[in-house]
């Protein structure tokens, strides 16, 4: 008798598989009800094999939704001075905590930042590497205030590349939202003074 061909999916076939059936049922039962029990089984795998690829369902989900969600654009702020573009950041930033926290993603973005501490963010939303959007744009907005002769990149640490997310991520732990007034003081207050003084 012909041993039963095996069916587990592996490797792209498995991302695909759970992938758009997180999606299918994002958009059918929303986040809070969304399980990991039940996305393995719709899946035809198990939580075990899915927690290997996707430590928590925020990250599951956030997974999902950057394959199958609506792209949020984003064009490098350039305006001519260091503040606008700050301000240009912060309208992106804005941008996708509304998408991020309206409709069917309500409370992913709560999961996710409770998954990690401040710390943890200090120390490596300011790395290099190819998973760091953020730290490249930072790098470029800054390159783009060196042209202009507004700043000094060589005194512009690790720690001040990652400040306007690490904000950001506090804002949000604290407040539950990214007002227009906070946004106003950390460009005002907090960031562009830090930024100019590093060309004195």
């Amino acid at each position: 008798m012909a041993e039963k061909k095996s069916t587990r999916r592996r490797g792209k076939a498995l991302e695909e598989a759970v992938l758009s059936t997180v999606w299918t049922q994002l958009n059918k039962v929303g986040y809070e009800d969304l399980t990991i029990s039940d996305i393995a089984t719709l899946a035809g795998t198990n939580k075990n094999t899915l927690y290997r690829h996707w430590p928590t369902k925020a990250v599951m989900v956030i997974s999902a939704f950057s394959k199958y969600g609506p792209e949020i654009k984003f064009e490098l702020p350039d305006t001519g001075n260091l503040r606008d573009d700050l301000f240009g950041l912060f309208d992106y930033f804005q941008m996708a905590l509304k998408t991020l926290t309206t409709g069917m993603l309500e409370g992913v973005l709560l999961d996710r930042l409770h998954d990690i501490t401040l710390d943890k963010v200090t120390a490596s939303l300011g790395e290099e590497s190819e998973d760091n959007r953020f730290a490249k744009i930072m790098h470029q907005v800054l390159d783009h205030a060196v042209d202009r002769g507004e700043v000094d990149l060589a005194h512009i640490g690790p720690s001040l590349i990652s400040l306007p997310l690490i904000l950001v991520a506090s804002e949000i732990l604290t407040k539950g939202a990214l007002s227009d007034d906070a946004v106003s003081q950390f460009v005002d207050q907090i960031l562009l003074p830090s930024y100019l003084n590093s060309a004195h």
